[in-house]
């Protein structure tokens, strides 16, 4: 299965677990972190609902979703951080670096080393992370896949050992992925695949009748808390549509995914980019020197990321935008399934390894300038709406947003967001001035300006 994984003095054999966790963390804050990270529009119905937190409202569905981890998560960082979104940050750009540690882990027990590294660096500086790394409600994609990887890795653990703890927390983390985004209720389905890849001389009944159960009950609870999320109803006659739409979206995801623009080839971009990645699947089942069953196991678990998204969408996917972290669902089985197609193969150990640092680093440092890119658009984004509602808490006056709002009361059903802001505002523990948004001076001075309106700052504001 590619290069061995006993190379002597590799990278990873000479350094401690602890201090790889350490590069992947430090990786993480080095391209994400940001000081102007705020509160988005999902966020203001959490803001206002957590102001009477309840175990009920941790079953409320929210667009559909049933997340009650991220909501218990969520609140527990409004109890301590308030409105301080720089620790959302921080927590976020934390568990992101350690869920990309455990993808190394995964990636390290099913191929070389090298490969392992490859992968998991390429999914901690990829683009395509920038929303749910940069926007704190985007917190639940960054549990969502932890905890996916962690049940995954487990899994496999099991396939080769057949210790039934391993079995036990694959299941454990299954569930809890699930009910952090609420779009994992198909991944229980990925590890009855698995039994008979993996078992099939002697399958385990158990895990295979347990992973059923498992997904049958993830999609009644969906169903009576949730509904189908669809814009269209799910029917016989609706999968021609799902397949064609589903598609489109696999071709749009994966231009994204490949970097680049998603129109850059007009409208067929999306059909030649989806072509492509099949044709990478196909390579990756036909390589005789590699384990057949995992790329199947890779194109299954890629299937089950992704097939939730056309089934409840359909024609909405080409008639709309879609927001990027829709694309995002699927990457690390994708990149999984291109490893598994080119990883390993002769032609690699031709190319001089001093050529192949220099297009590393040059590689590394574009994807670097890429995401500053996208950071500042994000970041810009952000601190504009922060001024604009500190202009709002000074006036007194209902906030409605800048650019991008953060609520439109029809639909967020969303009432005082200065009363709601303020509020959870008293509720930060650390009252630490980090950052150059933290001052509400410097966000007057630059939403306003001196020449419109001489405001007045109130005094407590700035002594904080």
């Amino acid at each position: 299965m590619g290069l061995s994984k006993s190379i002597p003095n590799h990278l990873s054999n000479r350094l401690p677990e602890w201090s790889i966790l350490a590069v992947f963390i430090g990786m993480a804050f080095i391209f994400w972190k940001t000081d102007f990270n705020f509160f988005w529009r999902d966020d203001w119905n959490f803001l206002d609902s957590m102001r009477h937190f309840s175990l009920a409202y941790m079953f409320e569905n929210h667009v559909g979703h049933v997340t009650p981890l991220f909501k218990l998560t969520y609140y527990l960082q409004l109890k301590v951080f308030g409105t301080n979104t720089i620790f959302f940050s921080y927590t976020n750009i934390l568990f992101f670096g350690l869920y990309n540690y455990v993808i190394f882990r995964l990636a390290r027990s099913i191929m070389s080393t090298t490969s392992a590294w490859v992968v998991a660096i390429a999914l901690t500086i990829h683009p395509l992370m920038f929303n749910h790394v940069s926007w704190t409600f985007e917190q639940c994609i960054t549990f969502h896949f932890l905890f996916q990887v962690l049940a995954v890795a487990y899994f496999m653990r099991w396939t080769r050992t057949g210790v039934q703890k391993e079995l036990v927390l694959s299941f454990l983390f299954t569930i809890i992925q699930n009910y952090y985004f609420g779009n994992g209720l198909f991944i229980p389905l990925l590890f009855t695949a698995g039994v008979l890849l993996f078992r099939k001389e002697r399958i385990q009944w158990g895990a295979f009748v347990g992973s059923l159960v498992l997904f049958l009950l993830f999609a009644i609870i969906q169903l009576i808390l949730g509904g189908t999320r669809g814009t269209s109803a799910v029917t016989l006659t609706s999968v021609p549509d799902m397949i064609h739409y589903g598609f489109y979206f696999l071709g749009l995801s994966t231009s994204r995914i490949f970097i680049l623009r998603e129109w850059a080839l007009g409208p067929i971009t999306p059909w030649l980019t989806g072509g492509a990645f099949i044709g990478l699947a196909l390579i990756a089942l036909l390589r005789k020197e590699r384990d057949r069953r995992l790329a199947w196991f890779h194109i299954i678990w890629f299937v089950l990321a992704f097939c939730s998204i056309p089934i409840v969408k359909q024609g909405t996917l080409a008639e709309n935008t879609l927001p990027h972290y829709y694309s995002v669902l699927a990457l690390i089985p994708m990149v999984f399934i291109i490893e598994h197609a080119v990883g390993g193969l002769s032609f690699w150990s031709r190319i001089p390894k001093r050529a192949m640092t220099l297009a590393s680093i040059g590689l590394v440092a574009v994807v670097f300038l890429i995401d500053q890119q996208l950071k500042d658009t994000v970041s810009f984004r952000n601190f504009r709406n922060r001024q604009q509602m500190a202009k709002a808490i000074l006036e007194g006056t209902p906030y409605i947003g800048f650019d991008d709002p953060y609520f439109t009361p029809d639909n967020y059903d969303v009432e005082d967001p200065v009363g709601i802001y303020t509020e959870w505002r008293s509720q930060d523990l650390f009252q630490l001035s980090m950052g150059y948004a933290h001052l509400l001076q410097n966000w007057t001075e630059n939403a306003i300006g001196p020449k419109e309106v001489d405001v007045i700052v109130p005094e407590k504001e700035l002594v904080q």
